[in-house]
């Protein structure tokens, strides 16, 4: 199993999807208006307009894990802060793009639930995502 499925099934298979680089940039392009959008050099990114998500290469296992929870957050709980999302998904991948002590906007990884009790929610959330379809 690739690894994007396996944490969208551990998330409660949200209705998300993962695309290429260059699928992204087209709808995304389309959607903002903008011919010829980039994303840039940039770890992970998620839509603004439809349920995907585009991962760039290059990582390390726990980084590319780190980063599919990260932009599966930002699509399945999108009123959560952005600290909150990049804590969690440091907490559901075991690390990730920096030292798992280091704050992010002031905040640790202390105000995070337990793994399990963090999946709980999220895939609560991945239930309400769905129905809304």
């Amino acid at each position: 199993m690739a690894l994007f499925d396996e944490i969208r099934a551990e998330l409660g298979n949200p209705h998300i999807y993962q695309v290429s680089r260059e699928q992204f940039e087209d709808m995304e392009g389309e959607a903002r208006g903008e011919p010829g959008y980039s994303v840039g050099s940039i770890y992970g990114i998620s839509s603004d307009f439809y349920p995907h998500l585009y991962v760039a290469p290059g990582m390390t296992q726990k980084q590319r894990r780190n980063t599919y929870y990260h932009e599966a957050l930002h699509l399945v709980m999108p009123q959560t802060p952005h600290w909150w999302k990049a804590l969690a998904a440091r907490r559901l991948a075991g690390g990730g793009h920096r030292d798992e002590g280091t704050p992010i906007c002031g905040h640790t990884l202390a105000e995070i639930p337990p793994r399990d009790a963090l999946l709980r929610r999220i895939r609560r959330a991945s239930e309400r995502y769905n129905e809304k379809g």
